[in-house]
């Protein structure tokens, strides 16, 4: 009796965690390979402090780091839409 009652109310419930566990860690991997294999665009944001946005779409991982670089580069020169030149003092 004690067996069952162990089985029923401490290892079923912890292979239920688990196995919902893997369940998410799957679902999230299966995006990340959907995003990358159909090209599916990144959504590239830059906010500044008074809530002045800029979002570019770029496709692909690599072209996503790039295009961050291009912007940050852009607000430090002052080149960005609405947004204030940065001075590195």
């Amino acid at each position: 009796v004690a067996f069952l009652l162990l089985l029923w109310f401490a290892v079923i419930p912890l292979l239920l965690i688990v196995f919902d566990a893997l369940v998410v860690v799957v679902v999230f991997f299966a995006s990340l390979v959907a995003r990358v294999l159909l090209r599916r665009p990144w959504i590239v944001v830059a906010t500044s402090i008074d809530g002045t946005e800029i979002s570019r779409e770029v496709v692909g991982w690599r072209a996503s780091r790039a295009e961050i670089a291009a912007l940050r580069q852009e607000i430090e020169l002052g080149v960005a839409d609405g947004f204030p030149r940065v001075d590195e003092s």
